[in-house]
């Protein structure tokens, strides 16, 4: 079962491609993030993460899911984007470090009312979902800064 910011990223991505290029390996791109900086303890134990594909040609988005401690950790691509659904959002923001592009929200599941925080944002025709639920906000900011670097 996917977890609440997962579904917000799905709906996130209403995805037709603007571009012919082959998106990016997320799981490549998270794990030389190293993701276990959204936990306390810089070793916490971190789950390889798993590939999954939706879609094909205009529809296609890269999704990989890795566990860090406790905590989930998915990196969505997409050629395009669309809205979010799903979230009650207690804060949004824009934090620096993503060239003007990212919004992090910080959530509560529209029927579980479990965390849900995600950041989204643009690079060049590349759109992104990082989402960590129940992470430290500051922790999610400083993770996807790293992935912004590291996305082609």
């Amino acid at each position: 079962m996917l977890g609440a910011a997962v579904i917000a990223g799905l709906a996130f991505a209403a995805v037709s491609s603007a571009r012919g290029a082959a998106l990016p390996n997320p799981c490549t791109i998270l794990a030389s993030a190293h993701a276990q900086s959204l936990t306390a303890k810089a070793t916490a134990a971190a789950s390889p993460g798993k590939l999954k594909k939706y879609g094909t040609g205009k529809s296609e988005q890269v999704t990989c899911d890795e566990t860090v401690g406790t905590t989930s950790v998915y990196l969505s691509y997409y050629s395009n984007v669309g809205g979010s659904g799903g979230v009650i959002i207690i804060s949004q923001s824009h934090p620096a470090g993503f060239g003007g592009t990212a919004t992090l929200t910080v959530g509560t599941g529209a029927g579980n009312h479990a965390p849900v925080d995600y950041i989204v944002f643009r690079k060049g025709m590349l759109y992104a979902d990082l989402s960590a639920n129940g992470a430290e906000p500051s922790k999610l900011t400083t993770l996807g800064q790293t992935v912004y670097k590291l996305t082609p």
